[in-house]
């Protein structure tokens, strides 16, 4: 049976939905059936999408002898402390792909991810960035929250620290790092790079459309309803829905492109990810302060 030989670990909110399909058409790579299974990071088990060692396997069973890349990206394996090393105990010479992009767009992102997935149920990004410290102790968080610290924005984005910790545990030779400005540059460029960490042809594959962009709740409030109303459900053992229930809930989620981050809280993320972003910007051998320089 084959088995997972790369993995794409994060970051969230950095195009790495995109990554997954552009990457899974190609003949020469398999993806997982599921792209998050996040079986890794032992440290957060409830965002664990299977359990056992047989059922991650059981994901790359379609996988035949003309793959020659096997992988599946789990978004919150570059947060986790402990999903690199599971890995590399699992697949010793497993290939990395991260993807990172200007921690101050991540952050706000990332909270209208957390919004849209239900997980976060402070709806203003102001309030919700200034419950940073207590989310990091487990507080201040709705019982819908898989994870406390990934709501904890200005420490779950501190991709810097995130890559350092990756980068002293694998060779770099079997690290690729992907910068959101270098995709919305030359996608097809950075297509090529990827497969030839990868050790596949060069498919010609040219639609880089991209996948999972951003977007808001209509009704914050009708979704919240709705998570009572499952809640009240699983408690009463009840399995069959509610008629209406599911076109109320995609109708609180229909709503358009988010408002773009304010500028006094822009100047305030800047001021915190400085830091980080040098040390990303030394890790990478690249200048990246101007993401956080007003």
């Amino acid at each position: 049976m084959k088995k997972p030989n790369f993995f794409i670990i994060g970051a969230p909110k950095c195009s790495t939905t995109s990554w997954a399909a552009w990457l899974s058409q190609h003949p020469e790579i398999f993806f997982s059936t599921y792209k998050e299974p996040h079986f890794f990071n032992f440290d957060e088990p409830n965002y664990h999408f299977v359990s056992s060692l047989a059922d991650y396997e059981s994901l790359f069973s379609g996988a035949n002898d003309a793959h020659k890349a096997i992988g599946e990206g789990s978004t919150f394996y570059l947060f986790s402390e402990v999903a690199v090393q599971n890995i590399l105990s699992y697949c010793p010479s497993a290939k990395f792909i991260i993807c990172v992009r200007n921690p101050v767009e991540m952050a706000y992102a990332l909270h209208g991810e957390m919004v849209w997935t239900g997980e976060e149920n402070v709806f203003d990004f102001k309030k919700a960035w200034e419950l940073n410290s207590e989310r990091m102790k487990g507080l201040s968080v709705t019982k819908w929250a898989k994870a406390p610290s990934h709501l904890a924005y200005g420490e779950s984005c501190k991709l810097g620290k995130q890559v350092q910790r990756v980068f002293d545990t694998v060779n770099s030779e079997n690290i690729h790092v992907i910068v959101l400005d270098d995709i919305k540059k030359n996608p097809r460029d950075e297509y090529r790079k990827v497969l030839k960490f990868l050790n596949v042809s060069d498919d010609g594959f040219n639609d880089f459309t991209p996948r999972n962009t951003s977007k808001t709740l209509r009704s914050p409030m009708l979704m919240e309803s709705m998570r009572i109303i499952g809640a009240v459900k699983n408690r009463l053992g009840i399995k069959k829905g509610f008629g209406v229930a599911n076109s109320l809930m995609m109708h609180s989620r229909s709503g358009g492109p988010r408002k773009p981050l304010s500028d006094d809280m822009r100047i305030i993320l800047e001021d915190h990810f400085k830091d980080d972003v040098r040390l990303l910007s030394n890790i990478l051998g690249r200048d990246l302060m101007h993401w956080v320089r007003p």
